[in-house]
């Protein structure tokens, strides 16, 4: 799920299985290109690639984790 507010975006994914999941998320219309992903809550790792426009995100088990991007896309 994603919230998206002017100048930011953040990003929640829940893992309820008992082992990590990778998961890709097309985010093309939502990131930037350079945009830096930061923690908020809980401890995953989350990289966007501008080229293909996919946010991949490791989520540990039984989980909720939240990142933020601060160089958002605006609306089109």
């Amino acid at each position: 799920m994603a919230k998206v507010i002017p100048g930011e975006t953040v990003f929640v994914g829940v893992n309820l299985a008992n082992e990590p999941k990778e998961v890709s998320v097309d985010a093309s219309g939502l990131l930037a290109a350079g945009a830096a992903l930061q923690p908020v809550l809980g401890e995953s790792a989350a990289a966007f690639a501008a080229e293909t426009g996919q946010l991949r995100w490791r989520l540990p088990a039984m989980s909720t984790v939240m990142v933020s991007a601060s160089s958002t896309k605006g609306p089109n």
